[in-house]
């Protein structure tokens, strides 16, 4: 019973530390967060519609474009420093800025759009 009890205490702890860092939802989150910046280009660049994305501390972004309204869950390892509003115009164009993300293991991520058309990179810092 010992060995079986030491057992579901291993397990129990390894569960809650997978779940304070959660590697793979991190990931996904990025991916699709740049699929969903993509897609609000492409409205730019070929239909000139704007779009408005608002990254809010409350854990969500949200692209509004022409009326609809994407919403996109940041997983719950990460959070921002600040709500941050970004409008990218019907041209493309998104005005310069950095916004910062900090996870739960220790990283720091920081989304940089880039000036001109609203291209971003994301560069992840070491704890």
């Amino acid at each position: 019973m010992v060995i079986t009890a030491g057992l579901l205490i291993l397990v129990s702890y390894s569960v809650t530390a997978f779940r304070a860092h959660n590697p793979v939802a991190e990931r996904a989150f990025w991916r699709a967060l740049a699929a969903d910046w993509k897609r609000s280009q492409y409205e730019a660049r070929y239909r000139h519609h704007s779009t408005v994305v608002t990254i809010s501390r409350g854990g969500e972004v949200r692209f509004v474009c022409d009326g609809l309204v994407r919403t996109l869950e940041m997983p719950r390892t990460l959070t921002v420093t600040k709500t941050t509003v970004v409008s990218m115009k019907g041209d493309g164009y998104v005005q310069p800025r950095t916004i910062q993300f900090h996870s739960t293991s220790g990283w720091q991520y920081k989304m940089i759009i880039q000036m001109g058309w609203g291209v971003y990179r994301l560069e992840k810092a070491a704890p």
